[in-house]
């Protein structure tokens, strides 16, 4: 059998002696034991001049010490302080005095300046237990030394009683090793519990994470809307007069040509104009319509998806059975997973038809978009798979590919209609 891997200092206290004494334990523990008096000579003056900013020193020394700890073994301690952005910094006060975390550092500041001060004295006695004997020794080897202990105790100390001295050094380093490891490794726990993230606060940083992501998914979708508002109520209907212009231009050419004028250079750079216009506003409609169609805003999925695969060459059922709207997000979610599948489809499968598939279940809405053609599609084959992989993930859902090679292929997406802690927050709407 091999040896056991040893993975914190109080593990290490467990070893054989003669294996504890020569690994690295006793020399990181004691690193622990000089930063903790250094810090508790830093902190007395600073504590004792600047005691209304303890909560935020405390925030400062538990980032110190979730890295410090590492120096004992252990798993790395995690912060349970809610990240903030950048456009939250002007909060950070409220919400870090709000936190119960930072009351738990502010009492772990207190520990850490006492246990600070033990840290320095054990050091402090540590050396002299150390080097008073070597002294003696060194002085003993040379002549005798006659020695006040205390009160009446003498003691008498010559070249033949070096051994008896060596023997004590080593017996009080050995003694000090332990004493050592042992205050670093209580620290460390007293460190772990008081910094450690309690469930609560992991629960909440995740349902902050998934809510901070969703409303970047709400935005995105709202500034797709407004694009799309922006180009349909300008650029489009600017094209559309420029169309109509030229169609008045075209029949004053024709009254021109009437009387005899020569207008056919003329008619030719109209009727090019006029195609060129026609086409642009072909171009922008389509551009329009993938930004965020008009027909999914104001008709539903359903429509939507219809008059998606009603401009493919590739014939396409649909069989939605959504007897209500869903959330704007996870609607526009749907229709732009769907929207990726057939145009992948399209260009890359081969296949003769397709079919699309949506429904609710128990949890949620769920998609499936399948072909007939040669298969061997991957998520990691391209990044339009891949962003909505994680775009599903963001409502707490998920993506799944199926794509044996020779086909078919099956694209799966199931997405939550509400917040698995009863958050609610993705509720589905009614029409």
């Amino acid at each position: 059998m091999g040896r056991r891997r040893v993975t914190d200092a109080w593990a290490a206290l467990r070893l054989p002696p003669w294996v504890f004494l020569f690994s690295a334990w006793p020399w990181r523990a004691l690193a622990y034991l000089l930063t903790s008096a250094l810090l508790g000579l830093i902190l007395v003056p600073l504590l004792a001049t600047t005691i209304f900013l303890a909560p935020f020193w405390g925030i400062l020394l538990g980032a110190l010490e979730r890295r410090r700890v590492r120096l004992l073994g252990g798993p790395p301690i995690a912060s349970p302080h809610v990240p903030l952005g950048r456009h939250q910094r002007g909060a950070w006060i409220g919400v870090r005095l709000g936190e119960p975390v930072t009351w738990r550092e502010t009492a772990y500041l207190i520990v850490a300046t006492a246990l600070g001060l033990l840290s320095l004295a054990l050091t402090l006695f540590g050396a002299i237990t150390i080097l008073a004997p070597v002294v003696v020794m060194v002085e003993a080897s040379r002549r005798t030394l006659t020695l006040n202990l205390w009160g009446d105790v003498w003691v008498v100390a010559g070249p033949a009683d070096a051994l008896p001295l060596v023997i004590a050094v080593l017996l009080a380093v050995v003694v000090l090793v332990y004493i050592t490891v042992l205050v670093g490794a209580g620290q460390a726990s007293i460190a772990r519990a008081l910094l450690s993230p309690r469930q609560e606060e992991l629960e909440s940083q995740v349902a902050r994470l998934t809510l901070s992501r969703l409303s970047l998914v709400e935005a995105f979708e709202s500034e797709r809307r407004r694009i799309e508002r922006d180009l349909h109520d300008g650029a489009q209907q600017q094209i559309v007069a420029l169309s109509m212009t030229l169609g008045i231009v075209e029949l004053e050419l024709d009254e021109a040509a009437g009387r005899g004028a020569d207008v056919q250079s003329a008619r030719r750079l109209v009727a090019t104009a006029h195609a060129q216009a026609e086409t642009a506003l072909a171009s922008l409609r389509d551009t329009v319509r993938g930004i965020y169609p008009q027909v999914l805003l104001h008709h539903g999925l359903d429509a939507a998806i219809t008059e998606l695969t009603g401009r493919l060459t590739l014939p396409v059922t649909v069989l939605i059975d959504l007897p209500r709207r869903l959330p704007e997000p996870v609607e526009a979610t749907v229709y732009f997973s769907v929207s990726e599948a057939l145009t992948n489809i399209v260009r890359h499968s081969g296949a003769r038809r397709a079919e699309v598939q949506a429904g609710l279940s128990e949890r949620g809405v769920w998609l499936e978009v399948t072909d007939d053609g040669v298969g061997g599609a991957a998520l990691s084959s391209g990044s339009g798979l891949r962003g909505l992989s994680e775009r599903a993930e963001v409502f707490g859902g998920r993506l799944s590919l199926t794509s044996p090679s020779g086909g078919p292929t099956t694209l799966r997406i199931d997405l939550p209609l509400a917040d698995s802690r009863g958050g609610g927050a993705l509720a589905v709407t009614g029409f």
